[in-house]
């Protein structure tokens, strides 16, 4: 198992792995507690140096939150090209896509996150569920400047405009993205944000999901410690 402090208690590795992962996912320690008492006969006083330890070793660390901020970058970057497409191809905003937007970008911290969920990847979620917005309204104000251009300049002229020329980013920040906001993008952010939290949120009740193979009793209590 990864990490500098041991568990300090003989348990099989699976075991001790699906500890690790309910703690990523939120899980309070009276559940583990439950847990280990109702599948192994771990008594509280045993089972909390045990979980002291895994609290330990799978701490949020300011290194640990460059991958998710990568993950939601990519799910955001995904849902605003399915935001913009929709947008161009539709020619309205369609609401739901919100959702999809924010749940890609949820997806994208989860994948980088090694499962962990909490307040710190929600607000990482729901930052790059807003990023997402935005990436889709900028490939709309480019299809719309495109558009334009290749109207009353000619294609030679459009085929100028590249989706990060200067003309296009000041006018998606001189104006254009103003233009496309409206009342409804207010309930298009909450859905995205919204989505992108609830998908991250911790949940304090979780267990390991393990069913043992051998019977009741094989775990070693704490009468055999690490050495």
């Amino acid at each position: 198992m990864s990490g500098d402090q041991a568990v300090p208690m003989d348990l099989p590795e699976e075991l001790e792995s699906k500890l690790e992962a309910s703690v990523l996912r939120g899980a309070s320690d009276e559940a583990i507690f439950r847990y280990l008492k109702r599948e192994f006969g771990i008594e509280r006083d045993e089972a909390r140096p045990l979980v002291r330890a895994i609290r330990s070793r799978t701490k949020l660390r300011p290194s640990d939150l460059l991958l998710p901020v990568l993950g939601g970058g990519i799910g955001a970057v995904i849902g605003g090209i399915i935001w913009g497409l929709i947008v161009i191809l539709a020619d309205a905003e369609v609401g739901y896509v919100a959702v999809a937007v924010g749940i890609l970008a949820a997806l994208g911290v989860l994948a980088f996150s090694k499962g962990r969920r909490g307040i710190p990847m929600q607000s990482i979620a729901a930052v790059s569920s807003l990023l997402g917005i935005l990436i889709g309204k900028y490939i709309t104000v480019f299809h719309i400047v495109k558009t334009v251009v290749l109207k009353d300049g000619g294609k030679d002229l459009a085929d100028k405009v590249t989706f990060f020329s200067e003309g296009v980013w000041k006018v998606f920040w001189g104006g254009g993205l103003q233009s496309l906001v409206n009342g409804f993008d207010i309930l298009w952010v909450i859905l995205a944000v919204s989505s992108a939290w609830g998908l991250l949120k911790a949940n304090h009740l979780a267990v390991p999901s393990l069913r043992r193979n051998t019977s009741r009793g094989e775990v070693p209590s704490s009468t055999s410690p690490r050495e």
